[in-house]
């Protein structure tokens, strides 16, 4: 008879643990109903705070709450290339805000430092506290986690639509009943758009004793990946999204346990094949970046290599009634300027958009070429291509560019075109496809462009 009561109490019990697990609910908010179809996925704990969604809708966010990071266009020379970007835990701490986050401009929370495509992370200070089955106080864990994320890329699925996560504990402040308790460490990422588009390529949890983790190594890794099975056969992309975050679950678990978690956010899982070229180093088909983030790409005119190619650029931004082709009527507005540091909520940015052989006009990108040649050609002759003073060759440069669609042929004369040197041109152009490549800038992506005029301390922040 005793045997059977302790059958049926580790069944009960059991049973409680695992609704338990699948039910965790937000430490410090209401619980975020699970996303339609997340229930009984064997993949997951419990479903994110936040549902994932497209990787547009994500950029979409990035505009919103006006995220942005730069990349200097004299770094795509002579790009470092490296397998796993490098982040420590101290660059974490002095540049994310920790506890200190605020709502987005969506009124929900999305935590962390997106340094860059490729790089993630987040701190923060954790309270929990640890209970018996019957709800009695057994002494509280107090600890502070830091959270690296790092993106792949690579010539295979499986290397390459990858994001890695390591949690490194410090800290740590506990009550001396709790030692010999469990304390589990859980990571879920939910998909988008199915569910399995970001999938576990390591175990969901790891589960210590109390004084073991404070003994122990100081950091936990985490892996998920985004199965790709079709062919890259076209210039269509394969993209899928994933949500992630970090549980933190003291002791037994049961309908007493109050977890904590991280801060969500979000990455994106894609598959291009015209980003790979023979001609970039590190440059691959496959990869993964974190997407709530905008990037822009930063010329200086003191560069010599090509100071005529940024100089177009910054008067195209900024004097655009100077350039060709001229209006004969209203202010000329040129897009794609980086807003700055100073840029706030509700402030507009005039992004430009990539473009790889659109479906709706493969011909794009030659047609904003050939309207550009035409300006240079009506304001400079046939014979522009030829600097008269030094005798130099030159080319006919444009501005927004011809890869993007607000390229010269978009029929509203908001471009620039300009005679400028072949060679600053056509090292600007390596620039922009290298940077292309390597930070996974894919088709309709959009982004914007600084440039720091050296002589005048214009442009963006250093």
């Amino acid at each position: 008879m005793l045997s059977r009561r302790k059958s049926w109490l580790a069944a009960a019990l059991t049973l409680i643990i695992a609704v338990s697990l699948t039910s965790i609910p937000p430490i410090s908010a209401e619980a975020a109903p699970p996303p339609p179809g997340s229930a009984g996925n064997p993949s997951m704990l419990a479903p994110p705070e936040v549902s994932p969604s497209s990787d547009q809708e994500n950029r979409d966010f990035a505009e919103r709450n006006g995220i942005f990071y730069g990349t200097e266009a004299s770094e795509m020379l002579s790009p470092r290339v490296q397998a796993i970007p490098s982040m420590g835990v101290q660059e974490c701490r002095d540049n994310d805000k920790g506890d200190d986050h605020d709502d987005d401009a969506d009124g929900r929370l999305y935590g962390g430092w997106v340094k860059d495509h490729a790089s993630y992370c987040q701190w923060q200070n954790v309270k929990l506290e640890f209970k018996d089955i019957r709800g009695k106080h057994l002494g509280d864990l107090e600890f502070k986690f830091t959270m690296r994320g790092w993106a792949w890329q690579a010539d295979n699925t499986e290397s390459g639509r990858r994001v890695d996560f390591g949690i490194t504990f410090d800290e740590w402040d506990a009550d001396e009943g709790i030692l010999n308790e469990d304390f589990t460490v859980a990571m879920v990422c939910q998909g988008w758009p199915q569910l399995g588009s970001c999938v576990a390529r390591s175990p969901l949890r790891v589960k210590r004793k109390v004084s073991d983790w404070i003994q122990g190594e100081p950091e936990i890794l985490f892996a998920f990946h985004s199965p790709n099975s079709r062919p890259l056969t076209t210039s269509r992309e394969r993209r899928a999204t994933g949500a992630f975050q970090a549980i933190f679950l003291p002791g037994i678990l049961g309908p007493w346990t109050k977890p904590a978690r991280s801060w969500p956010n979000t990455v994106r899982f894609d598959s291009a094949w015209y980003l790979k070229s023979n001609r970039i180093e590190g440059s691959r088909s496959h990869g993964t970046i974190f997407d709530r983030v905008l990037p822009f790409l930063r010329f200086r005119t003191s560069d010599t290599r090509i100071a005529q190619e940024a100089q177009h650029i910054w008067d195209a931004q900024n004097n655009a009634q100077t350039t060709h082709p001229q209006w004969d009527q209203g202010t000329k507005t040129i897009p794609g300027k980086w807003p700055g540091p100073d840029w706030k909520p509700g402030d507009d940015v005039d992004y430009l958009h990539r473009i790889y052989r659109p479906s709706e006009n493969p011909n794009l990108r030659r047609q904003n070429h050939a309207a550009a040649v035409r300006t240079c050609v009506a304001e400079w002759g046939e014979d522009y291509t030829t600097d008269p003073v030094t005798g130099e060759a030159r080319d006919c440069d444009e501005y927004p560019f011809a890869s993007t669609y607000e390229g010269a042929a978009k029929g509203d004369n908001r471009y620039s075109a300009r005679p400028i040197d072949r060679d600053h041109n056509q090292t600007g152009g390596r620039i922009l496809g290298t940077w292309y490549s390597l930070d996974r800038i894919i088709h309709n992506d959009r982004f914007t462009i600084d440039v720091v005029d050296d002589d005048d301390d214009g442009g963006g922040d250093n």
